[in-house]
């Protein structure tokens, strides 16, 4: 009796470790070191008690409280919090889903995923949900509370714009609370003024403007020698990543001449910005400055310009927003070197892609 004991224990143990999965990370100690190693991450209801890391120096079992938290290289991390459970405080990793002014987490007590918000210090506070049988004329039915709703109506009463999402939620969800706490953030402290842990590695996102251009004396003086207008319609496209920054754009664009009265140059002139582009992130008012180049084909010549430019985004709907901007070039090549050679006035609207 005794070996078939032995042999099952030892059967256990080796299927034990055969099921970890080690990940590339690292923990983060109590007074803010890094260390750096792999981490027995299975995404598994033990996983929110101890964490087991290794490298080439240590091979241990770190418990909630003894680190400040612990990242995955994939993106995730995991922080040491404590949380009220049936009246005790219990300290736990909570994965941190939104760092904010209203921080969510995540953790696995049971199989089900509970969510929870940061109340003050390291303590967090569930997001009250239950889900039971009732019997109801004599059949079963399967009902959900709505305790949620009344919770975060009443965590985020600063903001009232959100409880119409609050209502539509039926329970919980990771992908709803993240898009509820980053718009609540959006709404009071400014876009982007959060952090969303769970996002892609590298995401790009892409606005395409449509614009109306006035472009006041290049084309006039180098052509032809007098002061004149060219009025011009395109589409500007600007990418920028934002794991790595919010602020930071790269923009480029087409734009033509159309038929005026005012200009002898229709329908032979065409320009193609190139330029680096950083926007200060604000609730609805978002001040731009720009700098970069401008190519211009005007007949059969070729004129490069340095351009530099100020303006601003207005936000209109979530992913909707009207753009102005002002800017001026000097000629590089081709035209001529006059100081404040080319004045522009551009307006457009943009459309905010994600992929």
């Amino acid at each position: 009796m005794r070996k078939i004991i032995t042999v099952f224990l030892l059967l256990y143990f080796v299927s034990t470790l055969s099921a970890q999965t080690f990940r590339s990370g690292f923990v983060v100690t109590t007074k803010f070191d890094t260390i750096r190693g792999a981490l027995a991450f299975n995404n598994e209801v033990a996983d929110y008690k101890i964490i087991h890391f290794k490298n080439a120096k240590i091979d241990t079992i770190f418990t909630p409280l003894s680190i400040q938290g612990y990242n995955l290289k994939t993106g995730e991390r995991f922080v040491s919090r404590n949380v009220m459970e049936n009246g005790v405080q219990l300290p736990i990793f909570a994965q941190y889903l939104v760092k904010g002014e209203k921080s969510l987490y995540s953790y696995k007590p049971l199989n089900d995923e509970v969510f929870a918000y940061g109340v003050d210090g390291d303590r967090i506070r569930p997001i009250p949900y239950s889900k039971e049988i009732k019997d109801i004329d004599g059949r079963d039915y399967f009902v959900e509370s709505k305790y949620h709703v009344g919770f975060l109506k009443f965590f985020f009463k600063d903001c009232p714009e959100v409880f119409p999402m609050i209502d539509r939620m039926d329970k919980p969800r990771r992908k709803s609370l993240i898009y509820l706490t980053d718009k609540y953030h959006d709404l009071t402290c400014g876009e982007n003024s959060c952090v969303i842990y769970t996002k892609k590695n590298y995401p790009i996102r892409m606005l395409v403007t449509p614009s109306f251009m006035i472009d006041g004396n290049s084309a006039g003086s180098s052509a032809t020698g007098s002061s004149t207008y060219l009025y011009l319609a395109g589409c500007q496209v600007a990418f920028w990543l934002p794991n790595e920054s919010e602020r930071f754009y790269v923009k480029t664009g087409y734009f033509v001449t159309f038929d005026t009265s005012n200009s002898p140059l229709v329908n032979r002139a065409c320009q193609i910005p190139l330029m680096i582009e950083y926007v200060f992130t604000s609730k609805l008012f978002m001040p731009k400055v720009s700098v970069g180049s401008n190519f211009q084909f005007i007949d059969s010549n070729f004129e490069m310009h340095i351009q530099a430019g100020a303006g601003c985004f207005i936000r209109m709907t979530e992913k909707l927003c009207l753009d102005l901007n002002i800017s001026t070039d000097i000629p590089l090549l081709g035209g001529d070197a006059k100081f404040l050679h080319n004045y522009v006035a551009q307006a457009g609207v943009c459309y905010r892609i994600e992929f």
